[in-house]
């Protein structure tokens, strides 16, 4: 079952793209659940931590207390200048982070380029808040002109 949030994300329950997760549950982890973001920075900019507790397009919801299982960010277009960096995270919906790169850090922001999750939140609780998926870059926004791609995060 999938269905588009608030914030225009494809969320998914059950069936994971190109793999069945329909059935998969563990004594102690139960069923697995996966987000799948578009990124188009010329349209929406990356998903970036507001402050206060406002959020825009493209930030997706992990429940409290939810366990990374795995994440996976592919790079359809480049940015203007490739060689930019980009670090996925999750924060609070107060805009405090949680980490900054504990999904995928420095994906460099190139044609065809797939990155895998980082060992830092992978098989650990994102604690007692809602976790929200941020990107942040440590160069210039207009670098970002013309990257597009998909981010795929699996959690418990």
């Amino acid at each position: 079952m999938s269905y588009v949030d608030d914030f225009g994300m494809t969320v998914s329950y059950g069936v994971g793209e190109g793999q069945e997760l329909k059935n998969r549950t563990d004594v102690s982890t139960g069923a697995i659940h996966e987000i799948v973001t578009d990124i188009d920075y010329d349209r929406f900019g990356l998903p970036t931590v507001n402050s206060g507790t406002a959020f825009g397009r493209g930030i997706a919801k992990i429940p409290a207390g939810s366990i990374i299982d795995d994440a996976v960010l592919y790079i359809h277009s480049a940015a203007a200048t490739p060689a930019t960096t980009i670090d996925v995270g999750i924060a609070k919906k107060d805009g405090t982070v949680i980490s900054a790169d504990g999904l995928i850090p420095d994906a460099t922001t190139s044609t065809g380029a797939k990155y895998d999750a980082s060992a830092t939140l992978m098989d650990a609780s994102i604690g007692a808040d809602d976790g929200y998926i941020v990107m942040t870059s440590a160069g210039n926004a207009a670098a970002l002109k013309g990257l597009k791609g998909k981010l795929v995060v699996k959690f418990i």
